[in-house]
């Protein structure tokens, strides 16, 4: 009886006394004090509670530890157990891209055919203890590709490159040799003839050489295909510079757009789907690379019959989109945004406050909604179209036909440019090639 009197003694002591941490200090503290001890093998403890918070503790440990004695014999792992499962909740609480992560790892079964047949790529992070989990230290999963894209040029140094399988490779190699065929015969279903003519430009009349223009802008896969390649070469320095920034649809949007971020550019549901977030720099190098394996896969004799893949000129890019000057505003017929349905005729904003009343919250498939004249895919929408200014080339890089997220006044073929002078990467910038004809069609 005089314990039970002077644990009460206790307990009123400590209700009493003022409290000097709240709750949520506490909590914030431990918290952080745990997600630390994680990721070394010993942390020294920190101490946080004021008098009042250690008689507290010091009053249920007896109380909790006479109970477990009493119930359950005091069990040292049914005590570690209890404590593990609430700390892991609550570090979740804190940290809800955890769960994404292990939600991602959790579905790599059901993914695993896709993974080698869509060539979805395999990358490891640059730092494979950043991607640990803060209680259980599970090493993160490569196949997850969390951020494989999104890494800091100052983590370059450490960068530990994707080691593809043999299944990857040979796929990968037939996915390029497809493109090379496709550009080799100047595919109808991949590019278009634009022949040479005169229209009006800029109040002017100019005349332009006949050239292939690729139908849909370069997607996901494509681009994917490149990277590998360049990774199956050992050019890893090219790589570097090529790889998309996919963070920036966090650093744009928000962490709500995490699944963005670690899926858009990796996941075999997207890959014909737009590829955005690379910088001018990395769509030169796919220019350059398409230029020289077309080589390598047509022989010297017939490298005088092609000239080289690039960014499109800002006349040639207009005189694709309006049917040599044909059409205008838009690529379509007409100037209205709606069919004779109602339904809208490309992927941008419609309203200030609304991306999805067009059919697409963020980008669609390359080959969307209707063609132009010239069998063009989403020319105004979708994504703004990397260009070079016709006169100043290099100097001027610049956008055009707007994207999902520019309203209709920017998607027009001669509509204002929002991204003039821009050579980083955007979600909302993509690209498509075109090569000057130097031999009938």
């Amino acid at each position: 009886m005089d314990k039970q009197h002077q644990l009460e003694q206790l307990f009123n002591a400590a209700n009493n006394e003022q409290t000097v941490y709240s709750f949520g200090d506490t909590k914030k503290q431990f918290l952080s004090t745990v997600v630390v001890s994680t990721a070394t093998s010993k942390v020294k403890k920190t101490s946080f509670l004021s008098t009042k918070n250690w008689i507290i503790m010091f009053a249920l440990i007896s109380t909790l530890t006479a109970s477990f004695i009493l119930f359950f014999g005091a069990n040292p792992t049914n005590i570690k157990s209890a404590s593990t499962e609430k700390t892991i909740s609550e570090v979740k609480q804190e940290h809800p891209q955890k769960e994404t992560s292990e939600k991602m790892n959790n579905d790599q079964t059901d993914h695993s055919s896709q993974l080698l047949s869509n060539q979805v790529p395999t990358f490891l992070p640059p730092f494979e203890d950043i991607f640990q989990d803060p209680v259980e230290q599970k090493p993160f999963d490569p196949r997850s590709m969390e951020k494989i894209v999104s890494k800091p040029l100052l983590y370059e140094e450490n960068y530990v490159f994707p080691k593809l399988t043999e299944e990857e490779i040979r796929s990968n190699k037939k996915k390029k040799k497809e493109m090379l065929k496709a550009l080799e015969k100047f595919d109808k279903k991949v590019y278009a003839y634009i022949p040479i003519g005169s229209f009006e430009y800029e109040g002017k009349t100019i005349s332009i050489q006949a050239f292939y223009m690729q139908k849909t802008e370069v997607s996901n896969l494509e681009y994917r295909t490149f990277l590998f390649d360049l990774l199956i070469q050992n050019r890893k320095e090219e790589f570097l510079k090529a790889k998309p920034d996919q963070s920036m649809w966090t650093k744009l949007f928000g962490k709500e757009n995490q699944p963005m971020e670690e899926l858009y550019f990796s996941h075999a549901s997207y890959n014909e789907y737009p590829v955005v977030n690379v910088s001018r720099e990395g769509v030169e190098l796919y220019c350059k690379w398409l230029s020289q394996e077309l080589v390598k896969f047509i022989g010297d004799s017939k490298e005088e019959l092609y000239n080289d893949v690039r960014i499109p000129l800002h006349v040639e890019w207009v005189k694709a989109a309006s049917t040599e000057g044909t059409q205008l505003p838009y690529p379509w017929d007409g100037i209205y945004l709606r069919d004779s349905k109602g339904v809208y005729l490309a992927n941008f904003k419609p309203t200030d406050s609304t991306y999805f009343d067009d059919g697409g919250f963020f980008t669609v498939k390359v080959n969307s909604y209707t063609t132009n004249a010239l069998g063009l895919y989403n020319m105004s929408g979708n994504v703004a179209e990397m260009i070079y200014d016709t006169y100043k080339l290099k100097d001027a890089p610049g956008t055009a036909g707007g994207g999902w997220m520019n309203n209709a006044e920017e998607i027009k073929i001669l509509g204002p440019d929002p991204y003039e002078g821009m050579i980083d990467a955007h979600p909302n910038i993509g690209f498509r090639v075109v090569m000057t004809m130097l031999k009938n069609p």
